[in-house]
């Protein structure tokens, strides 16, 4: 009893201090929120951050439970326990200790706390994150009885005897079980929930907790759910205040995860437990069978959120290191332990409502962050920050309160303020379009674009048709979301979704974006017209639709943010990257054309039957300004960077000869999963690439594949086996070309669309298995030596299968075809040989054009670079007059300079030049000469067929001459 007075001494102590830290906060009261201002959101960027110092300031002092207090706590809490148990099949929510009251009472040594309790007023609050920790229904052997006792023993443990209602009854759960005949009484909304007899418990069943007057003088326990109302939240929030008990154990994140209800907003639960400083958190703190230590009473408030808090700014702010940090298992490493404050801290944020006293400083902190913290954000060094921008950026909507992000003008970019609005513009939708499933690779998904865009901030509304279903519109092209990468170039998610309803939708964006109607169900001989206003016009080109008058206007529209569309691509630029773009049907009907290629390759046609009939599905190419992997990557839609890739991907020659990565991504979206295993994904997306280049340059793959290729092929190396990493490893499939057509791959996507679904193959193993038997039976001969060769890993399962098929063996080596068959080697006449050239930039001197290396990209150092001049020369002197059969130019590769050897002349002199203008070369007796008027390739053969030993190359007008190497060769 001396223990409880002295305790009840400090929370006098403890209460009265509350009060003036809160009349305090009245006083310096911060101005109320504008625009975006709505209950349950901590969303705001409407308040200026000088109004509140900095984010990262600490906050909370030492004015948690003492630990003195805590052990008489835990001495009860943990009577009998060593350790608190965690089930598999329930997964544990977290708890989590916000305010100063209340305080963890048990930690997952990895994530977030799982239970903890609070003095609420005269009254006491335990929470636990499982349904199983007040299970009294049955004793368990696991400890949760035990936990279950000792949650009673410590809500009870102040109470007094009830002498009103008899000698029956008592509220300390302590004299109950002393054997007294005695019981308390315990009441309950939940219909189902029962107790052992066997325990000194009297259950009240009521409808309601506004059904009866709640006293603590009656009902010494309250066992509260989810379902609390408002109202019942007041009965029961003046019941604890008065000295009542309450108890809940419930997992917090089964009441938001995938539902449209949140826990920081929609749950009279969650605000009660609030204000009691408990918070049920969004997260998972325990998903396995286990039990966790017990927590010492010493550490418990080492896991308290507001201590947490303060430990993220000290960590940012470089006052303490990661190490330092008292929380985690033993042993645990910096690492680990800012895994766990990053997810205490985080569930914090993102699991409190209005009704908790943090909420006012995360809101007003949220404010200021965003205008303090500009991009790009490193998160590993603004960890405070980097946390609460994680709870800005990843609850952002579509809600149409005003909101602009700061960081909408890095990207997707500002609207002009003076941009005229679009009102009452038709945008009709098909709901009547063909999904083929069945193709076995990615289907894109049916958006409709509209050509307009919603500026950040503003309101757009949208008219659905009565009787409208199935129907979401989407505000903005660039849906990768960066939340898990270390550095933030842009805000990490800034494409919504919605979904409409018939009559008028209101939306805004907080970044702003081309808008995107989608039809999420297909119905048949179903369209509707939607009427947008409140957005900008956006540069939109329709193929076949926008004509030339039209696009000369629309594409100097105010949007960032540009849409170039045909038959099957859709290309989303910035707006920038068009303006001069005169052309764009060229553009588009060669992307389509790139498109039908691929089809053709598959063996998909309009008129073909199911499964090989082909869709009309757009594929998009979105650019972007930093992405979630890779340099680009496939999907719906394909991302990209937004770097010289652009001005490629808008180039009507290029995208026929050099745009690979584009390619190769859209060659993802077409692979068949059935015969993609793990180590070639990134290989037979390049089928469509290599079917580009033979088509539009006459070759697949170049000399130097098969260099590497055969070096692999001819190896002795040990525990070789074939992948996507094996250098030239497309050679592979471009032997199998070789010897059987394209057609082999057409029959292969045809053979694997017939497929029956209870027979595709599903390990790794099994696919190729299947693969090596399919090529095999396809290609009408036994390709097991071919496969062998490259190590491919069939099981002798697979051997026996390809044998029994008594198919004949190829009447030639398939791995010993090329592109480039061997040649009597030549010597290079001009290897090492003098040169000169007219003038010298960029270090980039004559000698490299016969140095031997026909890289053409500048960054290898082996590129020569003349000024920019009338006429610039190169040459080379080959010692003697010899007999000279062809000249090899190399010309540079980088697209930014490649154009420039366009328009020369090559020379050939016994004698030396005797003037470098180019009409005197030309006029100097006993020079033979060559124009050549395209472009240079790499290389550039110029047959020549005469004695010389000077050779000259000379462009006829002004420029840079860059050449990467310059090979005389003898005739044979």
């Amino acid at each position: 009893m001396k223990e409880r007075f002295e305790m009840k001494q400090w929370y006098a102590k403890f209460t009265t201090m509350v009060c003036i830290s809160a009349l305090t906060a009245s006083l310096f009261s911060l101005p109320a929120f504008a625009a975006g201002d709505r209950s349950g959101s901590l969303q705001s960027d409407t308040v200026t951050a000088s109004a509140y110092g900095s984010v990262t300031q600490a906050t909370y002092g030492p004015t948690l439970t003492p630990p003195d207090v805590l052990q008489q706590d835990f001495d009860i809490l943990y009577r009998d326990l060593s350790g608190i148990p965690t089930f598999k099949s329930l997964y544990t929510g977290g708890v989590l200790a916000i305010g100063e009251s209340a305080f963890p009472i048990a930690a997952h040594p990895k994530r977030s706390p799982m239970i903890a309790a609070s003095r609420y007023g005269q009254g006491r609050i335990v929470v636990a994150g499982n349904e199983n920790y007040f299970n009294l229904g049955k004793t368990y052997s696991d400890g949760r009885s035990t936990l279950a006792r000792n949650m009673l023993l410590w809500l009870t443990d102040e109470s007094h005897t009830n002498n009103g209602l008899g000698n029956d009854k008592t509220n300390r759960y302590e004299d109950a079980l002393a054997g007294s005949g005695k019981k308390i009484r315990l009441a309950t909304t939940k219909s189902y929930y029962t107790v052992d007899p066997s325990l000194p418990i009297e259950v009240v069943k009521l409808g309601s907790w506004t059904d009866t007057a709640l006293k603590p003088q009656k009902i010494a326990v309250a066992h509260v759910d989810w379902r609390m109302t408002d109202d019942e939240m007041e009965a029961l929030d003046q019941y604890v205040r008065e000295g009542g008990a309450v108890v809940v154990a419930l997992q917090g994140w089964t009441l938001d995860y995938g539902k449209p209800t949140k826990l920081n907003n929609d749950f009279a639960l969650q605000k009660f437990l609030n204000r009691a400083g408990i918070a049920l958190s969004t997260g998972i703190a325990a998903s396995e069978d286990s039990i966790v230590p017990a927590t010492p009473f010493d550490k418990a408030n080492h896991y308290h959120s507001l201590r947490m808090i303060d430990q993220a700014k000290a960590l940012e702010n470089g006052t303490i290191t990661a190490d330092q940090l008292e929380i985690g298992a033993p042993g645990a490493d910096a690492g680990a332990k800012l895994a766990q404050l990053t997810q205490i801290v985080g569930e914090t944020i993102s699991s409190i409502t209005s009704a908790a006293p943090l909420y006012e400083t995360m809101r007003n902190e949220m404010a200021a962050v965003q205008q303090t913290t500009p991009l790009p954000i490193n998160k590993s060094a603004l960890l405070y920050r980097s946390i609460l921008l994680n709870y800005v950026f990843s609850t952002a909507s579509l809600e149409p309160n005003g909101t602009v992000s700061p960081y909408h003008a890095v990207w997707p970019g500002a609207v002009a303020n003076d941009a005229p609005t679009v009102n009452d513009r038709d945008i009709e939708v098909n709901f009547d379009y063909f999904k083929p499933d069945y193709l076995r690779a990615h289907v894109p998904v049916q958006w409709t674009s509209t050509g307009l865009y919603a500026p950040a901030g503003g309101v757009v509304t949208l008219e659905v048709p009565e009787g409208t279903t199935d129907l979401e519109v989407q505000v903005g092209a660039h849906t990768d979301n960066l939340m898990s990468k270390t550095t933030w170039e842009r805000a990490p998610i800034i494409a919504h979704k919605q979904k409409l309803v018939p009559g008028l939708n209101r939306i805004g964006s907080p970044y702003g974006g081309l808008i995107y109607l989608i039809p999420t169900k297909i119905k048949e001989n179903t369209k509707v017209t939607v009427t947008i206003s409140g957005a900008v016009e956006a540069p939109f080109y329709d193929l076949g639709k926008t004509t030339p008058e039209q696009w000369e206007a629309i594409r100097h529209a105010p949007a960032p943010f540009a849409e170039l569309q045909s038959n099957r691509i859709v290309l989303t630029v910035p707006s920038s990257a068009i303006r001069n773009l005169d052309n764009p049907e060229q553009l588009m009907r060669r992307w389509d054309t790139i498109v039908e290629h691929y089809d053709e390759l598959i063996g998909l046609g309009p008129d073909k039957p199911v499964p090989h009939t082909g869709h009309e599905l757009r594929y998009r190419y979105v650019v972007d300004k930093q992405i979630s992997a890779g340099y680009m990557h496939a999907g719906t839609p394909i991302m990209m960077h937004n770097d010289s890739y652009v001005q490629r991907m808008l180039d009507a020659n290029e995208i026929f000869t050099t745009v690979w990565g584009l390619w190769h991504e859209l060659g993802h979206n077409y692979q068949q999963s059935p015969w993609t295993w793990n180590g070639i994904g990134e290989a037979t997306c390049n089928l469509f690439g290599m079917y580009m280049l033979e088509r539009y340059t006459g070759k697949s793959l170049q000399k130097s594949d098969y260099d590497k290729a055969f070096e692999w092929l001819n190896s002795t190396a040990a525990n070789k086996s074939y992948s996507h990493s094996v250098p030239g490893n497309m050679v592979f499939w471009k032997q199998l070309q070789m010897a059987y057509g394209w057609d082999l791959y057409t029959k292969l996507f045809t053979y694997y669309r017939d497929m029956p679904a209870g027979q595709l193959p599903g390990s790794d193993q099994q696919k190729i298995d299947t693969f090596v038997l399919t090529a095999s039976k396809l290609a009408g001969e036994n390709l097991l030596e071919f496969f062998d060769k490259w190590a491919l890993k069939y099981s002798p399962e697979a051997r026996v299968g390809v044998e029994a098929l008594n198919l004949p063996a190829p009447q030639h080596p398939i791995w010993k075809l090329t592109e480039f068959p061997t040649e009597p080697e030549r010597p290079n006449l001009a290897l090492g040989k003098p040169a000169d050239q007219s003038s010298t930039a960029y270090e980039g001197i004559a000698s490299r054009a016969v140095d031997g290396i026909t890289s053409g990209a500048w960054s290898g150092n082996s590129v020569t670079h003349t000024n920019v001049e009338s006429q610039p020369w190169w040459q080379v002197d080959l010692g003697e007059s010899k007999a000279i059969g062809e000249i090899a130019i190399w010309n540079r590769t980088d697209s930014c300079c490649k154009s420039r050897l366009t328009n020369y002349y090559v020379f050939v002199s016994d004698l030396p030049f005797a003037s470098h203008s180019l009409a005197g070369t030309l006029a100097q007796p006993g020079v033979w000469s060559s124009l050549q008027t395209e472009t240079a390739g790499s290389p550039t053969k110029v047959s020549v067929g005469k004695t010389g030993r000077y050779v000259k190359i000379q462009l006829t007008g002004r420029n840079a001459l860059n050449l990467a190497e310059v090979q005389v060769i003898p005739n044979e």
